[in-house]
Formats: C-alpha cells, sequence, structure tokens
C-alpha cells in the first residue's frame, strides 16, 4: 500500500517528515536518485508504480491474469536490477558525491560544499561547489535531480576553494570567484598552477583550460592506444598541427608534424 511505501522510504532514510508532515530527502535519498537517473532510470518518478497499479486493476477486471502480470513485473524489475548491478560505479560515484569517503583522512572527512552563485537555471536554489568521488570538481545546482544545472570543472584541477572575491561582471549574482590550484603536469607551461577564476562565463583562461581537458579525456578515451603529446598532454602526433607547445621529437620535429628551425 502507499502508506506502506512511504513508511518504507522513512525506515531506510531517503527522507525525513518534520512535524507538519512535510518530506525532505536525505543525502543518501539524493545520493540514490543521481545515481540510478544517472543510469538512466527515472526510479524516484512514479511510473514505474502507476504501470504496476494499472497492470492490477486490469487483473481486477479480468483483461490480464495474476500470472502474467506477476511474471512481466518480475522481468522488468531483474533486467532493471541486472543492469543496476553492471553500472554500479554511477551510483558510487553519487555517494561519493554527497558523502565523504572513508579512506580519506580525518582532517577532511567533510564533503566540502561551497556556494558559488545562485542557480540560473531554476532561480529557486544555489550553485555549490563539490568534489566528485574520482577527485575532481564541479559545480551544481543544490536542487538536483529537479534542476541539473552544473558546470563541470577542468580535469586538471588538485584544489579548488570559494573566496569571498565577487565577480564584477557576470549575474545573477553575486558570484564569488574560486581559487583554483592546478597539477603542473596536467596543464601547458605557459599557464600558471594557481588561478583565481570565475565560472561565471567571463574567465578565458578556465574556458581554455577546460577545452583542453575535455580534448584529452575524448582522446584517452576513443583512441586509448593512440600516443599524445608529452609535453602539451592534449594532441596526439596526428593531430599536432594545432598544437602552440614546442617538444622535441626524435627526429626533429615539434610536437608531431612542424620541423624545428
Amino acid at each position: 500500500t502507499m502508506h506502506e511505501h512511504i513508511k518504507k522510504l522513512l525506515d531506510r532514510c531517503y527522507a525525513t517528515k518534520d512535524a507538519n508532515s512535510r518530506f525532505s530527502p536525505t543525502n543518501l535519498g539524493e545520493a540514490l536518485v543521481m545515481g540510478y537517473d544517472e543510469m538512466g532510470y527515472e526510479l524516484w518518478k512514479p511510473y514505474l508504480r502507476a504501470m504496476m497499479e494499472a497492470d492490477m486493476k486490469s487483473v481486477s477486471v479480468g483483461t490480464k491474469s495474476k500470472a502474467q502480470v506477476l511474471e512481466g513485473c518480475l522481468q522488468q524489475m531483474k533486467a532493471c536490477f541486472l543492469d543496476a548491478r553492471a553500472n554500479k560505479v554511477k551510483l558510487l560515484d553519487a555517494m561519493g558525491t554527497f558523502f565523504a569517503r572513508s579512506n580519506r583522512p580525518i582532517n577532511e572527512t567533510q564533503n566540502t560544499i561551497e556556494v558559488v552563485r545562485p542557480c540560473g537555471a531554476c532561480n529557486d536554489s544555489e550553485m555549490l561547489l563539490k568534489r566528485r568521488p574520482n577527485g575532481g570538481f564541479m559545480v551544481g545546482c543544490r536542487g538536483f535531480p529537479q534542476c541539473r544545472n552544473v558546470v563541470w570543472l577542468p580535469g586538471s584541477l588538485a584544489e579548488a576553494a570559494v573566496t569571498q572575491q565577487i565577480c564584477p561582471t557576470c549575474v545573477p549574482g553575486p558570484v564569488y570567484k574560486i581559487q583554483f590550484k592546478f597539477n603542473r603536469r596536467d596543464i601547458p607551461p605557459s599557464f600558471d598552477v594557481d588561478h583565481l577564476g570565475c565560472i561565471g562565463g567571463c574567465d578565458d583562461v578556465l574556458k581554455e583550460l577546460t577545452e583542453m581537458s575535455r580534448f584529452q579525456h575524448h582522446n584517452q578515451t576513443t583512441t586509448p592506444g593512440m600516443d599524445v603529446c608529452p609535453h602539451c598532454l592534449f594532441h596526439t602526433w596526428a593531430a599536432c598541427c594545432a598544437c602552440p607547445f614546442t617538444v622535441l621529437l626524435n627526429k626533429g620535429t615539434v610536437c608531431g608534424s612542424v620541423e624545428l628551425k
């Protein structure tokens, strides 16, 4: 029954209920929603339950048999379970977004979440700086999953922290600047490892490093066996004419194809 369904949500700590019978999701509840949503299953919406109730009504009026409905439901649930088990890493990633990793040092056990700016998509919540379970960073709306506004930060980031400095350009504001620290080996030598930047769209340095990070990730995932320029780390040997950085190769070439003079 619906009463049992609600009781189970509370018993499993997916949500809490206050004195006014208002329900609020817990971190566990939000992590489950995010994880299953990333798998393509909108299990937090009532579609599946509505289908089951429609089938039960068909049994009651005689258009379907109990065995037929039960078998169809079990097959659907089994397929969902097998797919979720195969993609469990997405659920683990979501858990890491809302919970601190148990193997982190004691002084890092709290998952740092800092307000960066108001959300310009839903206009109802804040955008938060979060550390992802893989060590990377993102800025996402507190209202997820209702609001999916997100800014993916470069994979070359080592550290990030919101400052009290406000960008004078970007709106809706206030947009607080972020102090970034990049891994030296993951960015070109012409960029500083320390950068005070803005995710509002005015920061050309952050834009360029983000694009480079995406390009590098694309090469690693689509052509894993292809050699990458060891100097800029963002271009393959075959695409070096686009690389602005120079490195001496075995036969006097720079980053792939341009000859050294």
